[in-house]
């Protein structure tokens, strides 16, 4: 399979742009020499534009980023070599930009960023993200863990200054629902419906030697790019779990540790794990709570259990670390193989 991306940052030469809507450009001087440092589409000009996110204008050439939202209905295919004719296509139809030859543009635009994803289809999308969470303390990468209605994911950033990697999971659906992908699921609305069930994983990788390192290519050219055979999300998330996590046996040092679990497991099951309800209810069996320091006390000690309890529920379905890693692995794999 040849790699597919969510969103594309590339730089193309000047020459191969036929016209650009000049009223739409806005200058950005340097306020100390008075030179304009480069050219940009005006922000607003874009809102309305789904997967066109920016536009600059260098004396040599064009930086365009899109993501796969610029393909509508075919969102989920992503942006790969079968889709980046169209994808170009749908920019030009917006009318403020024209190229002189799309296949001329593909065969000279350099990548500066690419995010390069899978999509997977899991059971147990909660429990996956609580089992990559036991990898929250792995050497060299800082991670972060969100688990509720709205947000439902999990990343790993490495720990470097210079173009650092960054992989993230996070659930397909909760990610359109919210408020600024809205105009795009009313207008495209199979994508949501496809989307139910699908577990994204994206990793980002920006610059030019980083891109070739991680995609095993030896330019940064739009086409060999998109000619990539690496699975890339895959090696990134082998090297994050080359130790495996093993479960651990629940012991409690104290009956007050047992008592505090024990109603942590009655207010999440009752909230859905939803933490947005459990305060509410809180805050109807005990009003004084409203607004006061230990309201945030008592709901900071419930996120922290969730991820726990989590976890444990998943081990009595004997849906341990390793079988879920495993399980996750051999999607990835199965997805970049059956799109080869």
């Amino acid at each position: 399979m040849y790699i597919t991306t969510d969103t594309l940052k590339i730089s193309t030469p000047k020459v191969h742009i036929h016209t650009l809507d000049e009223s739409s450009i806005k200058e950005l001087v340097n306020m100390e020499t008075g030179v304009i440092e480069y050219s940009k589409i005006k922000p607003e000009l874009l809102q309305g534009i789904s997967g066109l996110k920016s536009i600059q204008i260098k004396p040599d050439n064009l930086i365009l980023e899109f993501s796969a939202k610029i393909l509508g209905n075919d969102y989920f295919k992503g942006i790969s070599i079968n889709t980046i004719h169209p994808a170009l296509k749908a920019i030009e139809n917006t009318g403020i930009i024209k190229f002189k030859d799309i296949q001329k543009v593909i065969n000279s635009s350099d990548v500066c960023r690419v995010d390069v994803n899978s999509n997977v289809r899991l059971d147990n999308l909660n429990h996956t993200l609580c089992m990559l969470n036991k990898y929250s303390m792995v050497k060299d990468w800082q991670s972060d863990f969100r688990l509720d209605n709205k947000n439902k994911s999990i990343s790993f950033k490495q720990k470097i200054k210079t173009y650092p990697l960054r992989i993230i999971g996070y659930c397909k659906e909760s990610e359109l629902l919210k408020s600024a992908n809205r105009e795009f699921i009313i207008q495209h609305p199979k994508v949501h419906t496809f989307s139910k069930g699908i577990f994204r994983v994206e990793t980002n990788v920006i610059g030019f030697k980083r891109i070739k390192q991680q995609l095993s290519i030896n330019d940064n050219k739009l086409k060999t790019v998109l000619l990539s055979d690496e699975n890339v999300n895959l090696n990134v998330l082998n090297r994050i779990t080359k130790v495996r996590m093993k479960p651990e046996i629940k012991t409690f040092k104290s009956k007050k540790d047992l008592l505090a679990y024990n109603d942590a497991v009655i207010m999440l099951t009752e909230s859905n794990f939803d933490l947005s309800i459990l305060e509410s209810n809180l805050i109807q069996r005990v009003p004084s709570l409203a607004g006061s320091k230990n309201l945030y006390r008592y709901m900071k000690s419930y996120a922290e259990y969730a991820n726990e309890i989590k976890n444990d529920i998943a081990k009595e379905k004997g849906l341990n670390c390793d079988v879920l890693l495993d399980e996750l692995k051999n999607k990835l794999n199965e997805s970049f193989t059956f799109n080869k």
